[in-house]
């Protein structure tokens, strides 16, 4: 009874981006862990994870001068650099199991290595402990039963908890970002405790954005706003490595992968 209505649930979801949106979006992929739908003209993608099935990582970076002991956390800020990279460079593929890397951070785009904007942690390893702003922010958590959730504010407490294996730290959709600027951005949907929802989109300005979002009957409540230009950018392997909406080396990936290898 409950995969049924979630069946309905999901058909009336998709329903209701074909009405707001001129270009249908279509199921392209699907395998019991993950659909991924993409807009006929490609300018939107959404990739829905079941965590029962498959784990999402946050810390898809590359620096090689960690300072990762808890005793260094309990009395500095992690500020580490990272080196950017495009996806389709990283030999993450060849295990079979890597299916995305959807782009998260806010970064320093004049350097390489750059700083990561905010906070992040994975596989109960911390992997920055930086924040280099005072706007108001939201703090998604994985915990070490693969259950989600959000928190209405970020603190570094969280970020030592034994419990809380993947966290990651970024904006309320009410902040301004880029408002008036038609630009890639993503935003990061929690549906229900098991089931995690990325939305990638080009060339769209905030409200569009938030109208893509709330046309899915989302509420703001279960919604994190993640980068947006040119690093609001996703790449998924299926046979061979296809990229979408831009070209461009960041600093850190969430990565999505199989559980299970058929």
């Amino acid at each position: 009874m409950i995969k049924k209505i979630l069946l309905i649930i999901s058909l009336l979801f998709l329903f209701s981006c074909t009405l707001f949106n001129q270009d249908k979006v279509v199921l392209i992929y699907k395998e019991a862990w993950i659909n991924l739908y993409q807009s006929t003209n490609k300018d939107l993608s959404i990739i829905d994870v079941y965590l029962n099935d498959a784990w999402v990582s946050f810390w898809m970076v590359n620096s090689s001068t960690w300072k990762l002991s808890i005793e260094y956390e309990k009395s500095n800020s992690i500020n580490e650099r990272f080196y950017r990279f495009y996806p389709k460079d990283l030999q993450v593929w060849s295990d079979n199991k890597v299916f995305a890397m959807v782009n998260w951070q806010f970064f320093n785009a004049l350097k390489n290595p750059t700083f990561l904007s905010f906070p992040v942690k994975s596989n109960g390893k911390i992997i920055s402990s930086y924040v280099d702003n005072d706007l108001t922010k939201r703090t998604l958590i994985i915990d070490k039963n693969e259950n989600l959730k959000m928190l209405e504010w970020y603190d570094k407490s969280e970020l030592l908890k034994w419990e809380n294996k993947e966290l990651i730290v970024a904006f309320k959709p009410n902040v301004e970002a880029s408002n008036a600027d038609k630009v890639g951005r993503s935003y990061i949907w929690i549906k229900w405790e098991k089931n995690i929802i990325f939305f990638i989109a080009k060339n769209k300005t905030q409200a569009e954005m938030d109208k893509i979002i709330f046309d899915y009957w989302i509420t703001e409540n279960n919604v994190i706003m993640m980068d947006w230009w040119p690093s609001a950018q996703f790449g998924y392997f299926d046979n061979w490595f296809k990229s979408f909406y831009w070209e461009w080396e960041v600093p850190h990936y969430n990565l999505i992968y199989r559980k299970w290898i058929k």
